[in-house]
């Protein structure tokens, strides 16, 4: 696949934003000043950082469906770009309970932390936010994206599971019905990380698989990726980590995103290649991420991650 399916050099005139960086939905393209650390990165090739990220495409008209115990979908950073698709938990779901999910979907979507600030976010609540979600609460997710997403459609999966045959064989039927699903690679407490490719669905070839890149590590020229992320051929990309977003309520959550804050930025970059290209197949999109992708700036590991890092303008 080329790059001329979304033409990334293409320069567009953007004013700086007023209102603390915030960007109202409607704007095509722009510039924002002093954005999040991983806003800065995606948008250049070379460090140092400009302090400046740049865009050209919003992600509107595409849905991001967010796989989590909840999105906070009247938070203002959403601009009105959010709504509630399915609720497979049932019960009270506080504030407290969609930090993760709101900060997830404000890293795809919001409008001062997100990649794709014109995409729609649609919450597909999973799992309650005081247990650890299941292989089979993930399916039965995935499967309800599958029968009910409006295309064109990114899924969002920020965790990893045990391996399971049933998950993985959802999510590659749901790539067949050309929904483009971002997931995450995963980690543990291991300074090198596991392998990818023991995970689920990190492990499916069809799913965009991203690790974390941490952006305090970088000496030598070389940039490497976060403590205990995993790796491995099964990898498709790496993406800033540890992004200041914003938490379950009407304020900012201060710590960030604790896991799959990569799938975020990766998400919303997919958001915008299927903007220009609503027909887009997951498997085109997944290839004009890794071919646009950043190259040799990683440290290189001997389990075969690729080294590549995520670019998105």
């Amino acid at each position: 696949m080329t790059r001329s399916l979304t033409r990334w050099g293409a320069v567009l005139a953007g004013a700086a934003l007023a209102l603390g960086g915030q960007l109202p939905a409607q704007a095509a393209g722009g510039t924002q000043p002093n954005p999040s650390g991983g806003l800065d990165r995606i948008d250049q090739r070379d460090r140092p950082l400009d302090k400046s990220y740049s865009w050209t495409q919003t992600g509107a008209g595409v849905r991001a469906y967010v796989v989590s115990p909840g999105v906070s979908v009247t938070h203002t950073d959403f601009g009105g770009r959010a709504s509630v698709g399915a609720d497979l938990v049932g019960g009270p779901s506080t504030s407290g309970c969609t930090t993760m999910g709101t900060g997830v979907a404000g890293l795809v979507a919001g409008n001062k932390y997100g990649v794709a600030k014109g995409a729609n976010i649609v919450s597909v609540r999973a799992f309650a936010c005081n247990q650890a979600p299941t292989a089979a609460q993930a399916t039965a997710a995935i499967k309800w994206v599958t029968a009910n997403a409006v295309k064109p459609a990114v899924g969002v999966l920020p965790y990893e599971l045990p391996a399971d045959t049933a998950l993985d064989n959802a999510l590659r039927a749901s790539t067949q019905a050309g929904i483009s699903w971002v997931v995450d690679a995963g980690g543990d407490a291991s300074d090198l990380g596991g392998n990818a490719c023991n995970f689920s669905p990190g492990r499916v070839s069809e799913a965009i698989t991203v690790t974390r890149l941490d952006l305090t590590r970088f000496s030598g020229g070389k940039e490497r990726l976060a403590f205990g992320a995993h790796r491995g051929t099964c990898v498709d990309l790496a993406a800033p980590d540890g992004t200041t977003a914003i938490g379950g309520g009407s304020d900012e959550n201060p710590w960030g995103i604790a896991n799959g804050g990569q799938v975020g930025p990766t998400a919303g970059a997919a958001a915008k290649i299927l903007e220009q290209t609503p027909t887009a197949t997951p498997a085109l999109v997944q290839q004009e991420l890794r071919d646009t992708a950043t190259s040799g700036r990683l440290a290189a590991d001997n389990v075969g991650t690729p080294n590549l890092i995520l670019f998105s303008n």
